[in-house]
């Protein structure tokens, strides 16, 4: 878990060193709302990760999250199943949160800011947000996979994203 992590947000190696300088990717996104060219990531570690792939010039950041949205939840308890819809919290962004930095941080990369909403540049070619999504999804749900691990899936993301933005 990210919180029990002693460097989380620091660098490992000081304040100069290889974790600040990989730091100053997220650091260096620009903070703007984006216009039609751009696609909002989902709050997932694997949007975490395509949004890394992708680097600070293909990437937006804009303040804000979706607190207080209603969201489906449901849990299971041996066969009984329950379905129900809440407001989403501050509690529930801080376990978004820290979940995906979990997955970076075990992919070798730092967290990323917080409080965020993310955005990706749409290469140009494409026709619309979706359709350029539903081929960097496709992308990267048929390409050779050499291992499921954060790393893994680091490593095929970059191979696959950097494909789009050639």
């Amino acid at each position: 878990m990210i919180g029990a992590c002693p460097w989380a947000g620091r660098s490992p190696v000081g304040p100069s060193g290889p974790w600040r300088r990989r730091q100053a990717m997220w650091d260096d996104v620009e903070i703007a709302e984006p216009d039609g060219h751009w696609v909002q990531l989902e709050e997932t570690a694997w949007d975490a990760l395509i949004a890394w792939a992708a680097g600070a010039r293909n990437l937006r950041r804009a303040p804000g999250v979706e607190q207080g949205r209603l969201v489906r939840v449901t849990t299971q308890r041996g066969e009984f199943v329950e379905v129900y819809e809440e407001r989403r919290g501050e509690r529930d962004q801080k376990i978004i949160d820290d979940s995906i930095d979990e997955v970076l941080v075990d992919a070798g990369m730092p967290p990323r800011p917080r409080q965020c909403r993310w955005f990706l540049r749409i290469p140009d070619g494409w026709d619309s947000p979706d359709s350029f999504l539903i081929a960097l999804r496709e992308a990267l749900n048929t390409a050779p996979r050499s291992g499921s691990d954060p790393l893994a899936s680091r490593t095929l993301i970059e191979r696959v994203v950097s494909g789009f933005y050639a």
